[in-house]
């Protein structure tokens, strides 16, 4: 008989022992608004309504108790308490938490007026709890595996993200690490679905694409289309880079066309091909850039009509953009105009152009020899003057003879619109590494303003010049 009551009590110790668990607790960064009056504050404790919580302070008695009121309210399966506390009268005691079968917690009260503080209480090894959040957990895991984002189809993740979050709900505060793995798997699917709609966007080349689908991939590579997707767009920008240097050796081995050249060169960088091939690209601008310094720029020519046979034109020809030029000739009786005498006569003539020179194109005849050839255009004006003659209109003679003023009409002028199209070709000088000769051929229509001036003025000219590069 002994032995059985022995027996028992050691049976009700044991399970008295087992029965006592210990709560989690865990402060919640929700923002309550409470108006307490400037001496008010309140302790909300929210928990699943299977606990059936007491509450109480080491300072309550028969006169009373430091907890104002007490408020409970139902929230699905969880239960909130609200306990509003004086806060001068409460701060440094305690609030005392029981439960049948768990370990009394104890919380410090230390309050502000107007403060709302909130905790959530639980039990981590609750098989209610644990089942919750198992249940959740691998049914989110079980989306994820199963989701196929084809055809934007994102409702296997959004299913997946709600799994993961009502896990979150039925252990919120258990565990910092489970809490941060679930969050991190809501973060991963939005990250999923962002990398996937951003690749189907059509805003980005091949390699940009197929960066987001390798992001996308690393994180949930059970997914038929990312996979898929990632090995065609790899595919696709390798060949590309493939594709691009090949044309670029081309045109680097013809050295014709610096701004398409420098363009591909380019274009293999910004695609990030592989490493190889994105320092022989930069290899390659370094090469067109010696290349273009093969080419002087800026030119300068004397140029020869016969009517003109003093004449300059300065301009750029660059062998990878266009630019201008400036022309003037004239012809050497200009300078005879200021020392002539009443007597003499002669004609003189001025032309003014300029405008834009094209390259079009350029090719190496060996080594560092450049030949280069370009076009040129733009509009000009010509005038022609005969001095020394005596031009006088019939007005003019009617107020000369009214005034008795001496008329001096010894000027004729003729003018025209002159303008002009050409080709300006470089040949490499012997011996010399950037200089070369500078050979230039112009075409000019003239446009005469007065009539009877055409035969006088002419309707075209030929122009010859030559000059050097510097």
């Amino acid at each position: 008989m002994k032995k059985i009551i022995l027996f028992l009590v050691l049976t009700f110790i044991c399970s008295i022992t087992v029965k006592a668990q210990k709560f989690t607790v865990r402060q919640l960064p929700d923002l309550v608004a409470f108006n307490g009056e400037g001496k008010y504050a309140i302790i909300i404790i929210l928990t699943h309504d299977s606990y059936k919580l007491s509450f109480s302070t080491p300072q309550d008695g028969p006169d009373g108790s430091l907890i104002e009121n007490i408020d409970r309210r139902q929230i699905g399966n969880q239960v909130e308490h609200t306990l509003t506390f004086e806060c001068k009268a409460a701060n440094g005691s305690l609030l005392r938490i029981d439960c049948p079968g768990y370990n009394r917690l104890e919380l410090p009260i230390k309050l502000s007026p107007n403060e709302a503080i909130k905790y959530y209480i639980e039990d981590p090894e609750d098989p209610e709890t644990k089942a919750c959040s198992d249940k959740y957990r691998l049914l989110g895991e079980k989306y994820l595996r199963a989701s196929n984002s084809e055809h934007s189809d994102f409702s296997a993740y959004e299913r997946s993200k709600e799994a993961f979050e009502e896990s979150l709900k039925c252990w919120t505060i258990t565990s910092e690490s489970d809490s941060a793995m679930l969050n991190k798997r809501i973060r991963n699917i939005d990250s999923l679905i962002y990398y996937i709609q951003e690749a189907e966007s059509g805003r980005y080349n091949n390699k940009k694409i197929y960066d987001y689908y390798e992001a996308a991939y690393q994180i949930n590579p059970d997914d038929e289309n990312i996979t898929r997707k990632r090995r065609e767009f790899n595919q696709k920008y390798r060949q590309e880079c493939q594709e691009y240097r090949r044309d670029a050796e081309q045109l680097l081995k013809e050295k014709k066309d610096v701004k398409e050249t420098n363009a591909v060169l380019e274009k293999i960088i910004d695609l990030g091909c592989s490493d190889t091939d994105s320092d022989w690209a930069k290899g390659g601008l370094r090469e067109v850039e010696r290349w273009k310094n093969t080419f002087s720029r800026h030119t300068l020519t004397y140029e020869y009509e016969k009517g003109t046979s003093l004449g300059i034109s300065t301009g750029n020809y660059n062998i990878d953009n266009s630019s201008g030029y400036f022309t003037l000739r004239m012809n050497p009786n200009i300078f005879d105009a200021f020392r002539m005498k009443d007597a003499d006569t002669l004609q003189t003539e001025l032309n003014v152009s300029f405008g834009w020179t094209i390259p079009i194109f350029h090719w190496d005849l060996k080594s560092s020899s450049n030949v280069g050839l370009w076009l040129f255009f733009g509009p000009g004006a010509t005038m022609l003057a005969n001095i020394g003659q005596k031009y006088t209109t019939v007005e003019e003679e009617e107020e000369e003879e009214s005034t008795q003023e001496p008329n001096d009409s010894r000027y004729k002028y003729h003018f025209a619109l002159s303008p002009e199209a050409g080709l300006l070709l470089k040949i490499p000088i012997p011996g010399s590494q950037r200089r070369q000769l500078a050979l230039r051929y112009t075409y000019q229509y003239r446009y005469a303003i007065e009539k009877d001036d055409v035969d006088l003025i002419g309707k075209t000219k030929q122009v010859l010049g030559i000059g050097f590069t510097f």
